[in-house]
C-alpha cells in the first residue's frame, strides 16, 4: 500500500492535468460515479493492478452497470480482449480511467516492508 502511495504522488502532477482537461467542458457541481476494483495476490498474474473509473453520471447507476454487463466479457478479467462495445465506452468522454500496475517484485518487497512495520508496531505495545 505504501507503493501506491508513492506511485500516486509520482504521477498525480500528470493525472492531475489530465483529469483537469477532462472535467473542463462539464459545469461545475455535476454529479459523477466512482468505480474501483483491484486485482491483488493473484499467484496467476504477474502484477497487482489498482484500477479506478470516474464516470459521468449520464444515466442511473444501474442502467450503465447493465450496458457494460452485456458488451463485456463473460470473466473480464480473465479475458485478453476487451469487446468493441466496451472499448468504445470506457475511452468514450463520460468516463476518465486511472489504473496503477506494480510488478510482482515490487510487491513482494512492500509485503516485506509493511510486515517489518507491522512487527515493529506490535512490538511498541
Amino acid at each position: 500500500m505504501f507503493e501506491l502511495l508513492s506511485l500516486l504522488q509520482t504521477s498525480s502532477r500528470t493525472i492531475s492535468d489530465d483529469l483537469r482537461r477532462w472535467f473542463e467542458p462539464y459545469p461545475e457541481g455535476g454529479a459523477y460515479y466512482v468505480v474501483s476494483d483491484y486485482g491483488l495476490n493473484d499467484e496467476t498474474k504477474q502484477n497487482d493492478v489498482f484500477a479506478f473509473e470516474i464516470i459521468l453520471a449520464h444515466d442511473k447507476l444501474a442502467a450503465i452497470s447493465d450496458y457494460i454487463g452485456a458488451v463485456a466479457p463473460r470473466d473480464i478479467k480473465k479475458s485478453r480482449k476487451a469487446s468493441r462495445g466496451l472499448g468504445q465506452y470506457l475511452v468514450s468522454p463520460v468516463t476518465f480511467s486511472v489504473s496503477f500496475v506494480m510488478t510482482r517484485s515490487s510487491r513482494s518487497q512492500t509485503h516485506k516492508r509493511d510486515s517489518q512495520r507491522a512487527a515493529g508496531l506490535i512490538q511498541s505495545f
